[in-house]
């Protein structure tokens, strides 16, 4: 999927009082990776250039893909990265890391491996010992021993143990 071409940041045109909806893409397969929304965009580039760089060894292109009141941002924020994830990609934004998946019928395959590269992640690990789709449940468990069933597309969405979430928002 690929977002209209409206302007590429850095130099977008005055935006007075609006808020541009953006998508960062990877320049090596133009693959959105990140939707976000600014109202000075070319400002918020740079920001991501700065941490891009460090943490994805790369620098990705910005598009703005709308403008929009600020009273209708967030909304049109969420839709843009309900659009682009329906569509099987999965954004940095959305607590998933994005790898070269295979393709088949349509939809991105995942292994038992891609879930213990989530568990791991996380410094837990993957305890069922056989794959049966992203929609299953999976018994896992968190670096502090905690157990817990849950989907593999919870996981892989950056859930992780609500005992240590628990834990650590009473501190």
């Amino acid at each position: 999927m690929h977002p209209p071409r409206l302007y590429e940041v850095p130099k977008p045109p005055r935006l007075s009082g609006k808020v541009a909806i953006y998508v960062l893409i990877r320049p090596t397969d133009n693959q959105i990776v990140y939707v976000g929304q600014s109202n000075a965009p070319a400002s918020r580039f740079n920001d991501h250039l700065r941490v891009w760089k460090e943490k994805h060894s790369y620098e990705p292109r910005m598009f703005v893909v709308e403008e929009v009141s600020k009273e209708v941002a967030n909304e049109r924020e969420m839709y843009w990265m309900k659009q682009i994830s329906q569509s099987g990609v999965f954004l940095l934004n959305q607590h998933v890391q994005p790898k070269p998946f295979s393709w088949r019928e349509g939809k991105f395959k995942y292994s038992l491996e891609d879930l213990q590269i989530a568990a791991s992640k996380h410094g837990g690990a993957c305890l069922t010992t056989t794959f049966e789709g992203v929609n299953r449940y999976y018994n896992w468990q968190c670096s502090q021993g905690h157990q817990w069933n849950a989907s593999a597309i919870s996981i892989m969405q950056g859930h992780w143990c609500r005992k240590c979430a628990r834990f650590r928002s009473s501190q």
